[in-house]
């Protein structure tokens, strides 16, 4: 039993990776071919779609055993000065093609009918502003935990990227952002309420001045391309109320439009994890067998893609995280931490978690998953693992 527990980490590590490389070699096998192929545009059921899922889990492998603690914190830091200067861009990009076009609503800029910064694919409102979201909660908590008071340049960035994070209307991450801030009233109360001022800039400023946008941009049209012909909707509020379409949808109808889709697309995937619940479909299936679209929702594409296992898979991850946060915010962690660089890790940990229940977030590879691991492990390495 003592040889036994002294090597059981050793044990359990070279009995997971047996079981990946089987499993793997199974969806590989599953994969090769389908019968009838199926494509949606440039998704095809390839076994290039193997190469997505191969990088996760070298990108997990190699940060994992190979990065200490020092090194993730050092790449969160530099994986939030590159989503800085990614947001930067493009906001500029946003408000110089709204000074082109005279058009002045954020969250209808992105669509593909209308040509922006060069290109036809561009990022959702919802990923940008995601983004501007991460830049605004590292700002603040660096702000009242790494004593930066009367900082009044840093009070001026929070207050951009606030205003950034909402004036997108991305219903979601709105509802985040005042998750977000709500853990700040949680769980740093005398710190975020000791200067009066971080008050003010990171939350009063954004909301009120995008109280004022959502005024200025009542009654301003907003051209959508449907059947080839130009339809005007009017916006009128922070929540994109579309009374135009509301006044002519049975309730059906308005249930899709407020879901954005996701319930329909949900039942369709469920419809298909029940033909195949064991091996699933590989990577990028949601693409297959909902007309090129996500499935929006992280528990559901790992289902999908990777049968049983994968479901299973992701549903010890989100346990697995649960876990740190509840040690971090309301155990010993958050005590022992001198570092506000963890209290980021967590919070953008809850971030993403919030993110992944209506997209597909973290199952895919992309920031958020690169975000989301760092984090992860950053977390784990500091509380739950011992290193040299």
């Amino acid at each position: 039993w003592k040889y036994f527990k002294k090597k059981s980490k050793t044990i359990f590590s070279i009995f997971f990776y047996i079981i990946f490389i089987s499993y793997s070699l199974f969806l590989t096998s599953t994969m090769l071919p389908y019968k009838p192929p199926f494509s949606v545009g440039i998704f095809q059921n390839s076994p290039f779609n193997l190469f997505w899922p191969l990088i996760m889990f070298l990108v997990y492998l190699i940060l994992s055993k190979f990065c200490t603690k020092e090194d993730t914190i050092m790449l969160v830091k530099f994986s939030i000065l590159i989503i800085f200067f990614i947001s930067v861009f493009f906001l500029i990009s946003t408000l110089n093609t709204m000074l082109e076009k005279n058009y002045f609503h954020f969250y209808g800029i992105h669509i593909k009918a209308i040509p922006f910064a060069g290109g036809e694919s561009v990022p959702r409102s919802t990923g940008i502003s995601r983004m501007c979201l991460i830049v605004y909660i590292f700002l603040v908590l660096r702000y009242f935990l790494n004593k930066n008071n009367k900082n009044y340049f840093l009070l001026l960035l929070i207050t951009f990227f606030g205003i950034s994070t909402i004036i997108y209307q991305s219903r979601l991450i709105n509802s985040i952002f005042l998750i977000s801030n709500c853990f700040f009233v949680i769980f740093y109360l005398k710190k975020f309420f000791y200067d009066k001022r971080l008050i003010i800039f990171c939350l009063f400023l954004p909301v009120f001045l995008n109280i004022g946008y959502t005024v200025f941009s009542q009654g301003k049209y907003i051209p959508l391309i449907i059947g080839g012909k130009y339809i005007d909707i009017i916006k009128t509020s922070i929540i994109r109320e579309q009374r135009v379409w509301d006044d002519q949808m049975n309730s059906k109808d308005r249930i899709f439009r407020f879901s954005s889709g996701r319930f329909s697309d949900w039942d369709k995937a469920i419809k298909v994890i029940k033909r195949s619940p064991l091996k699933g479909y590989g990577a990028q299936s949601d693409r297959f067998f909902l007309d090129g679209q996500s499935v929006h929702s992280s528990l559901l594409y790992a289902y999908l893609s990777g049968g049983t296992m994968g479901g299973i898979a992701i549903i010890l991850i989100y346990i697995y995280s649960v876990l740190i946060l509840l040690n971090f915010y309301f155990f010993k962690g958050r005590k022992d931490n001198h570092n506000y660089i963890m209290d980021v890790c967590a919070l953008i940990m809850v971030i993403i978690l919030l993110r992944s229940l209506l997209e597909t977030s973290f199952a895919v590879f992309g920031v958020d998953f690169l975000l989301f691991t760092v984090s992860l492990l950053t977390l784990s390495k500091a509380y739950y693992t011992k290193f040299n």
